[in-house]
């Protein structure tokens, strides 16, 4: 299960920016388990692109998983699809702008279906 959300700094504390963002994380609370591992990617001042970046990884982690191929194999095969490798080459999704790494999540979101 994933959740994003997105917190505001006041008096020391982040909080949430919606109630209605408050009642999502507190329902992904309430659907972990007693003792299981979480995984949390936290940024801020990127405009949006680590988060990205983190969501589409997990995304195609969860593809590799699920098709028993290497996390790499996916993320190369899904950068062709989007048409991101020249002459074997592939981008780096660090070098991507905002909108080029929606052109991949929406690829991702493709393949995933």
């Amino acid at each position: 299960m994933n959740h994003t959300s997105q917190l505001i700094k006041k008096d020391g504390k982040l909080i949430h920016r919606s109630s209605v963002n408050e009642r999502a994380y507190q329902a992904f609370l309430d659907g972990i388990e007693e003792g299981q591992i979480v995984e949390q990617v936290t940024s801020y001042g990127d405009n949006g692109l680590l988060s990205q970046l983190a969501r589409i990884n997990k995304c195609i982690r969860e593809i590799a998983k699920e098709v028993g191929e290497g996390h790499e194999q996916v993320k190369q095969e899904i950068k062709k699809k989007a048409g991101f490798c020249v002459k074997g080459e592939c981008k780096s999704m660090a070098d991507m702008t905002k909108e080029e790494l929606d052109s991949i999540f929406n690829e991702v979101c493709e393949v995933g279906l």
